[in-house]
């Protein structure tokens, strides 16, 4: 059995986002991600002025997965059960990355524990002094643009929370997340955030988010769009018809999006 596909998926429970999707493309918005332990909690990297460095561990981003169709009707219980499948090609040319799993009893975890001890105790220090060493201060600037880079591409293998065990490694997730720099002249926004500021936020760049920072797809770049029930197909096809009379595609890319459709049920029964 394969564990994974050459698609890649973004689940939702909502039909018109896939239709948003279809229309405006992959916008990403802030969300909270479990990776507290590797990178100290907020109120470590608030106590040693590294807050703003690497910041939470709320930021903007698009989540997608490469789980073969055999798993989806189990991952549908946690993300929904309508979902909009991409070439793996299309995402790789767009950015996608695949994540990092790791657990605490990894060698790389330990090391990656002491570098942001290392850069926080360096940054203290530096912090001290009246007039900051070039040397020191570029190899800062390195370590902590490493660390946030791999802060956005990170999660844990497994979380245990009230007796219940998520295996994350299993989603087989890959993750877009804008460029720091650009992302943050752009909207006047830090890229990581307070999970108390997340949806304010949202609302509030929504429109630089849409311009700026979305994923834009063909429908050649579709391979699948998987819908929960019957109700939906119809909703979708009428939506992809009332494209065609609006002349927002051609009809032969009107006619290739409708052979894409598929339903749960289908899935289930045939995969």
């Amino acid at each position: 059995m394969a564990y994974k596909t050459n698609s890649l998926f973004h689940f939702t429970r909502d039909i018109d986002t896939i239709i948003s999707i279809l229309e405006h493309g992959f916008i990403p918005f802030y969300n909270k991600e479990q990776i507290d332990d590797l990178f100290g909690f907020e109120e470590e990297l608030f106590d040693s002025e590294l807050i703003d460095e690497l910041g939470s561990s709320t930021f903007p981003m698009v989540c997608f997965c490469d789980i073969p169709l055999t798993s989806i009707k189990e991952h549908k219980t946690k993300y929904g059960g309508i979902a909009i499948g991409m070439k793996q090609s299309w995402g790789l040319h767009n950015g996608l990355t695949p994540l990092w799993y790791y657990s605490s009893e990894m060698p790389i975890y330990t090391e990656m524990r002491l570098l942001v001890a290392k850069v926080t105790d360096s940054r203290e220090y530096q912090m001290s002094k009246e007039v900051l060493d070039g040397d020191s201060l570029y190899l800062q600037t390195n370590a902590l643009n490493y660390l946030r880079l791999m802060k956005t591409y990170s999660k844990p293998m497994i979380i245990r929370k009230d007796d219940k065990v998520t295996r994350y490694y299993l989603e087989n997730e890959w993750r877009f997340v804008p460029n720091k720099n650009v992302f943050e002249d752009t909207t006047g926004k830090s890229l990581f955030i307070w999970e108390e500021q997340m949806n304010l936020f949202n609302k509030d760049i929504r429109d630089d988010l849409k311009s700026a920072f979305k994923l834009k797809l063909d429908i050649k770049d579709i391979e699948y769009i998987i819908v929960d029930n019957k109700s939906d197909i119809e909703i979708l096809i009428k939506k992809i018809r009332d494209w065609s009379k609006e002349r927002k595609y051609k009809e032969e890319s009107i006619d290739l999006l409708l052979t894409k459709i598929i339903s749960l049920s289908h899935i289930s029964a045939d995969f």
